[in-house]
């Protein structure tokens, strides 16, 4: 409801099922303990930002932001349609949805959207990018159909760049069959840095990643390798941030 997230409200038909939502410990040396949710004490600031936007918005005002938000989004999903290669999943009604491609690499397509300021959420079963229309962003949409033209086009003339990322991606595929647990845990420290940028302002390239990830059959593998980006990042931004 343009609000801070963390106020949303949930409706029993019965108070029995509301009564599965409580955490309650009664063995703790603090005494009894009883929560209306699993995450224990809560900040009531969402909920007052929640409280404030309804009283300022109203019915109509939610009304009109609506009916923008969805002209924007049948716009950007008109245009995606109308690009080769690009096709919206499913029939989605509302703001949020995905899109695939079965002739670019998506992901890299992602990562030319990122360069150019746009970030949007990689997907996988299928490859897909998934994107968020609001109120913040609905006038922007022909700027973001360009800015998609532009990746598309520069995706298909980087053939350097899609030959090192399918590369990278079989030869991730590959290790993951064949060698030991350990060794892959050794394997994807050393190669956390192809995915992750070493310049704070620079954005990484996750087309690799990503497509290693959908690619490779063990998941455990997968989490592992998540976990050493994850990693590598944090070390990257607090070593930055020390300097």
């Amino acid at each position: 409801g343009y609000s801070s997230k963390g106020a949303s409200a949930i409706l029993y038909i019965d108070s029995e099922f509301r009564k599965h939502q409580y955490f309650v410990y009664t063995d703790w040396s603090g005494g009894l303990y009883g929560s209306p949710t699993m995450m224990g004490t809560k900040c009531g600031g969402p909920i007052a930002s929640s409280w404030a936007m309804i009283k300022h918005l109203g019915y109509n005002g939610y009304l009109e932001k609506a009916r923008k938000v969805m002209l924007a989004t049948r716009q950007i999903q008109e245009g995606i349609s109308a690009i080769e290669g690009l096709k919206v999943i499913s029939n989605p009604e509302m703001s949020v949805f995905a899109f695939t491609s079965d002739k670019y690499d998506i992901f890299s397509v992602g990562d030319e959207l990122t360069a150019r300021g746009w970030h949007l959420d990689r997907l996988q079963y299928p490859n897909s990018l998934h994107m968020t229309v609001s109120y913040g962003n609905y006038e922007q949409a022909s700027e973001f159909l360009r800015a998609l033209e532009d990746s598309i086009n520069e995706v298909a003339g980087d053939k350097v760049q899609q030959i090192q990322t399918q590369l990278t991606v079989s030869m991730i595929k590959g290790f993951s069959r064949i060698l030991p647990q350990r060794w892959f845990r050794a394997m994807s420290k050393a190669l956390s840095g192809l995915f992750s940028s070493e310049d704070r302002d620079k954005p990484s390239k996750s087309a690799a990643m990503y497509g290693a990830s959908s690619a490779i059959d063990n998941r455990k593998n997968v989490h592992d390798m998540v976990l050493d980006v994850m990693d590598k990042m944090y070390r990257l931004w607090h070593g930055k941030k020390k300097e």
